[in-house]
């Protein structure tokens, strides 16, 4: 679908969000069609990784910038409010509180793109706060580490500051596109855990849902014009590395344009 977004554009600019090592994006094709490509991650390693051939490296941008424009911060502050307490209920209160008062930002370059892809980007934006909170109170609390993961108070808060980045990341989207430009928006759904039972036969002890809903469209307002769109199953085979279980991802995806 990304190969075909391309073609349906003029053949100037396109940024792919939260591009990490482009594993799975058509780079060589991107590279070839359009006069620059920037891809934008969080991580500067994960762009490093990206393979781009010679005669095409000078089409491609790196670009290191957290979309939501929030993380560093919230992070810092996460780590002042521990060296305040040596409670680790008031502690919990206290990163809760700070995720609550968080606003994300609507990104932006400056520009607009003939072309935006981001794959599988919104259930991913909240990650980094929410894993770098844990290890930092678990740092502070190693033994409370579970209380404060299983804390409701901590879910509801961390739940709203997904939700209130996944809509910043909307706006960001319909801002970086061109009039005529085209959005390639993906996301996993549902995933599961697939493992093989004694009988031989694959199982999972059910979905969990990565969304706000199970409906990608539902992110979308009337700003939006759907080009095309598809659901798919990708499926991460078992392997040693992983303890011999699988996982099975259920994904949707949306070819937009902009009214």
């Amino acid at each position: 679908m990304i190969q075909l977004a391309s073609e349906q554009v003029e053949p100037g600019a396109a940024i792919i969000l939260g591009a990490g090592p482009c594993q799975e994006i058509p780079l060589p094709a991107l590279t070839e069609r359009f006069a620059s490509v920037t891809l934008n991650d969080w991580n500067e390693s994960s762009l490093e990784q990206v393979a781009v051939s010679p005669e095409r490296s000078s089409k491609v941008l790196r670009l290191v910038a957290d979309l939501t424009g929030v993380t560093t911060q919230f992070l810092e502050q996460v780590t002042e409010s521990l060296a305040t307490t040596d409670d680790p209920e008031q502690a919990i209160e206290k990163i809760s509180a700070l995720a609550d008062a968080v606003t994300p930002q609507v990104f932006s370059t400056g520009q607009s793109y003939d072309l935006v892809v981001a794959s599988c980007v919104l259930c991913q934006l909240h990650l980094e706060a929410c894993n770098q909170a844990l290890a930092l109170f678990g740092a502070t609390f190693p033994q409370q580490v579970q209380q404060f993961r299983a804390s409701t108070r901590w879910v509801q808060a961390m739940y709203g500051l997904a939700r209130r980045m996944e809509r910043a990341f909307i706006e960001t989207v319909h801002g970086l596109v061109a009039s005529k430009g085209r959005i390639y928006l993906s996301e996993t759904i549902q995933g599961c855990f697939i493992h093989l039972n004694p009988e031989g036969h694959w199982m999972t002890d059910g979905m969990y849902r990565m969304t706000h809903t199970l409906e990608l469209s539902d992110y979308l307002d009337a700003r939006f014009h759907v080009e095309e769109f598809g659901k798919w199953v990708w499926v991460m085979p078992p392997s040693s590395e992983l303890g011999f279980v699988g996982r099975l991802y259920k994904v949707q995806g949306f070819i937009l344009s902009i009214k």
